[in-house]
């Protein structure tokens, strides 16, 4: 069941109030404008985790009103986990504000997601990348939506060491724990190419059963060379 169907009656939170808070001034002040969902998503997004919940796991409800109200404008759109459908690529590719120590997972939901962070996050890239929409494919599974299904270049994080520019962890303890154990295999899933020729890939871990879980973001040079890999097909958590 998709995150669009839970329950958010009980919140007391007013999407279109929430709408408004979230965006910066010149938005809400010019309501004609199209803005596209993802100029409204990255604002609300990043307002949304910047806010300090008793629980992490609260931030699915506090923000399911929100989700609910976007997806009827924009063309019944779904969401994910906080991942719209449409614009999956750029969602996924969130990264974790720096210089924030600790942090927990939520473990009910999936590690693909940002609200799987307590941590406040950026969504520069889903902004970035404009109308493009990546160059991986990414399926949901209608009936098990903690997984998802991404086509793209699978790429051993040992072999691209030489190219890679930049890595943002999700959870600085998660890496640590990933080096301990001697079943992880550590890859890029190269998602999409950027303007100054280097490619943005989500670097996951691979458990004992195939299946991918996230741990961070990737900057990579070189793009040509790792587009033109064979793609292949993974499962994510």
């Amino acid at each position: 069941m998709a995150l669009t169907a839970i329950l958010h009656q009980n919140s007391r939170l007013e999407p279109r109030r929430n709408i408004d808070r979230a965006l910066p001034k010149h938005v809400r002040e010019e309501e004609h404008l199209p803005y596209k969902l993802r100029e409204m998503w990255r604002y609300i997004v990043e307002s949304y985790t910047e806010r300090c919940f008793s629980f992490a796991a609260d931030r699915l409800l506090a923000i399911q009103g929100v989700i609910d109200f976007l997806g009827h404008r924009f063309d019944n759109d779904r969401c994910y986990f906080g991942v719209w459908k449409s614009i999956a690529v750029g969602c996924l590719l969130w990264t974790v504000h720096e210089d924030q120590p600790g942090g927990t997972r939520v473990l009910t939901v999936p590690t693909w997601s940002w609200l799987s962070v307590s941590h406040a996050v950026d969504m520069d890239n889903l902004e970035l990348f404009g109308s493009y929409l990546g160059d991986a494919i990414v399926e949901f599974d209608e009936a098990y939506t903690q997984q998802i299904i991404v086509t793209c270049a699978v790429v051993p994080v040992s072999e691209m060491a030489d190219d890679e520019l930049e890595y943002w962890l999700d959870l600085a303890d998660e890496y640590d724990e990933d080096l301990r154990d001697e079943w992880t295999n550590r890859f890029a899933l190269v998602m999409a190419e950027t303007s100054n020729g280097t490619v943005l890939g989500m670097v996951t871990v691979r458990r004992e059963d195939g299946v991918h879980m996230r741990r961070g973001v990737t900057e990579i040079n070189n793009a040509d060379a790792w587009l033109a890999r064979p793609k292949e097909t993974v499962v994510l958590e």
